[in-house]
């Protein structure tokens, strides 16, 4: 058993691929302090279940795998390039991959049969359902008229991907400056109608970017009660909660969970983001069983007929 110094000292310790950005702004206030938003204790499971590994022994598993995978990324590429004109790389990277997934086969099994797989599915839906929350009690303020408010509008000049990378930043500084967030959408390029005939609106008790406190330009000031924020690439000052921070108060919780917090954090407010309005989700079932209903009611499952069944979302 390591001692705790020596065990803080590991836990502390980068990777040779590690990134060395730091992935925790500790000065982020994660629960704002204004509004009644729950904390970690409210109604979550997992944190002290019996089954719960030790912090070392998830940062060591999942440092296990990530670094096989960095091992046969740096092979593969090297490689690849030998292979081009020669047999002998040829061989040895078709050996190198079958070893890559013998070994990776064997960290699934480790994980599956550790005795711990319980603990992680309970976590992760506790911390899940946690931050989901903290999102609806942002986004729903109990008067809209005095609630502060962030102004975002989504039709930035780029693709659809970028354009929802754009709103999930948005949503990112609303939650830091805890503000309740205004999604501007009307005339979206990909449905004219806007956002919120695709997706579920951000807010069930608040859409109107109207306030009587005060209205600036980012960053304005802590009692200014709306704020327009600019895309990503312009703004000024930049907020110091972006990527790749995450919420102090859950940075550890996260960590044990998932190897790139980051990632984990982002998904939470995608996953907010993304809730698809009834017919939207009667339409991606529909393109899931593979087949499109034509007006007549004959099923059409061509490819093309999903592709059209897709473009008329826009």
């Amino acid at each position: 058993m390591l001692k705790n110094a020596e065990q803080q000292a590991a836990l502390a310790e980068p990777s040779p691929h590690q990134s060395q950005t730091p992935l925790i702004d500790a000065d982020v206030e994660s629960k704002p302090k204004q509004l009644d938003i729950p904390s970690l204790g409210d109604g979550v499971v997992g944190g002290g279940s019996a089954a719960e590994p030790s912090d070392l022994y998830e940062v060591y598993r999942r440092r296990l795998q990530r670094d096989a995978r960095e091992l046969w990324r740096y092979l593969n590429s090297q490689l690849e390039e030998l292979a081009k004109n020669s047999n002998v790389a040829n061989k040895t990277l078709w050996d190198t991959r079958s070893r890559y997934h013998v070994i990776m086969s064997d960290i699934d099994a480790m994980t599956a049969n550790d005795g711990h797989d319980g603990w992680r599915a309970a976590e992760s839906r506790a911390l899940s359902d946690l931050v989901q929350k903290r999102l609806r009690a942002l986004q729903n303020p109990q008067d809209c008229s005095k609630a502060k408010k962030l102004v975002c509008k989504l039709n930035k000049g780029c693709g659809y991907g970028c354009q929802i990378h754009h709103a999930v930043y948005c949503f990112i500084v609303a939650y830091g400056t805890e503000r309740t967030l205004i999604l501007k959408s009307k005339g979206w390029r990909y449905n004219k109608g806007g956002f919120e005939e695709i997706f579920m609106p951000l807010s069930e008790t608040c859409n109107d970017p109207k306030g009587t406190g005060g209205h600036s330009l980012w960053p304005g000031q802590p009692e200014t009660q709306v704020v327009d924020i600019p895309i990503v690439d312009s703004i000024n000052p930049r907020p110091k909660f972006l990527p790749p921070a995450v919420p102090a108060d859950l940075a550890d919780r996260i960590s044990k969970i998932h190897g790139d917090p980051i990632v984990w954090w982002v998904s939470e407010f995608l996953r907010y983001i993304l809730r698809p309005q009834p017919n939207t989700q009667a339409m991606l079932k529909e393109i899931e069983g593979g087949g499109i209903l034509r007006p007549d009611g004959s099923e059409d499952g061509s490819c093309d007929s999903r592709q059209k069944g897709l473009r008329g979302l826009r």
